[in-house]
């Protein structure tokens, strides 16, 4: 679906709280996945607007109750935009693009200088360490995740796509890409981008980027082998010339452009050298969703508030 046809698509007025997790557990009769009885469930495609909001009103108590680790939340595709662009204007928290032991997190620091742009079709924000481009899809969801989430306040939010909806180029070895044409800022655009060719995680692609002609050099050499023996060989270029760390997802992309430092807010995760990566999971902490979706882009707030704080402002 091209960004014209996202953003011209009706908004679904009462978005169904299923997230594939459809299995109704025999003692209380709700559904595991989003806490609707069998009798809700089987009339949601039928019902009208006022009752479905009547069925969402019902769902927190019986979600606290249930003790359930992730669950949908209400927001249209507007209201997740709304709180992409409030979450970093009042630096609640940090943005996380990837999967364990291979991400980018993004946060802007008290007193950092930030640049914050939103348009109809995406979010950008760049800071001297990084930059982080999140779009407005039609078809994104809000996942709440997070122990007691429903009691406690979330520990994160997801921004969930389903795979079908997610087009990524798909690298099965390291190879030169080409200049960085995507790249959220413009003095990077020439820069040369390298996919690493972890194609397992086809909901996140990762790159390095560079304009060291030393370094270039050194991973042109490399192209069409294994990641590992790419960065291996360029290991010391690789700390000298200090490559932006590059992680695109269905959602956006996040770009680091400096080493972390003690204290640093917005940094990165990528164990580089880490042999894991095509193991790692794609959810921490044990979180999981049905496969039919993936978490494009995690929110952490900085403490756990109720998911209505989150989206009304008071935070």
């Amino acid at each position: 679906m091209s960004v014209a046809e996202q953003i011209a698509a009706p908004p679904t007025p009462v978005p169904t709280p299923c997230i594939g997790v459809c299995q109704l557990d025999e003692a209380t009769g709700l559904c595991l996945g989003c806490a609707r009885t069998g009798e809700e469930v089987a009339a949601w495609q039928e019902a009208a607007p006022d009752y479905k909001l009547g069925v969402w009103d019902e769902l927190p108590p019986r979600r606290a109750e249930m003790a359930l680790s992730a669950y949908r939340l209400p927001w249209s595709p507007e209201e997740i935009g709304a709180l992409i662009e409030r979450s970093l204007r009042r630096r609640w928290g940090r943005w996380v693009l990837g999967v364990d032991g291979a991400s980018a997190s993004f946060a802007i620091g008290p007193d950092e200088d930030a640049d914050i742009v939103t348009r109809a079709d995406a979010v950008t924000a760049i800071t001297a360490r990084g930059a982080l481009r999140l779009i407005k899809h039609r078809k994104t969801i809000a996942v709440a995740f997070g122990n007691a989430a429903e009691r406690n306040g979330p520990e994160a939010i997801g921004l969930v796509l389903p795979r079908g909806r997610i087009a990524l180029r798909e690298g099965r070895a390291f190879a030169k890409a080409g200049p960085d044409v995507e790249a959220v800022c413009g003095i990077n655009r020439g820069a040369q981008l390298y996919d690493l060719g972890a194609a397992r995680h086809t909901a996140a692609r990762f790159c390095l980027r560079t304009d060291d002609s030393g370094l270039i050099e050194a991973l042109d050499r490399s192209a069409d082998g294994s990641w590992r023996d790419a960065l291996a060989d360029a290991d010391g270029m690789i700390d000298a010339a200090h490559p932006h760390w590059v992680v695109e997802t269905g959602l956006g992309r996040a770009e680091i452009f400096a080493p972390p430092v003690p204290g640093a807010v917005c940094g990165t995760r990528a164990e580089l050298r880490n042999r894991t990566l095509e193991n790692a999971g794609e959810l921490p902490g044990g979180w999981s969703l049905p496969p039919v979706f993936a978490a494009c882009a995690m929110f952490y707030p900085r403490s756990r508030k109720s998911a209505e704080a989150l989206l009304d402002g008071h935070y």
